[in-house]
């Protein structure tokens, strides 16, 4: 959300790139977490992915406020 509000990622860019980013999302859990059981990734990785989409969904609501705002 940070680099949307400075203008380096638009929602768009996020987007386009959710395939990679659930792919770096869950290495990262799998390589962060004690045990490799497939559960334990998915009750990690699934909250991570929320904030993701989340994130996009605030940008998305931030950038048609500033176009509202610029018309």
């Amino acid at each position: 959300v940070f680099l949307q509000l400075i203008g380096i990622l638009t929602p768009a860019a996020l987007r386009r790139s959710r395939r990679y980013a659930i792919i770096g999302i869950v290495t990262l859990v799998a390589i962060l977490t004690p045990s490799g059981d497939p559960f334990t990734l998915l009750i990690l990785s699934g909250p991570m992915w929320l904030f993701y989409e989340i994130s996009i969904l605030i940008g998305a609501l931030r950038q048609r406020r500033q176009r509202r705002a610029e018309d």
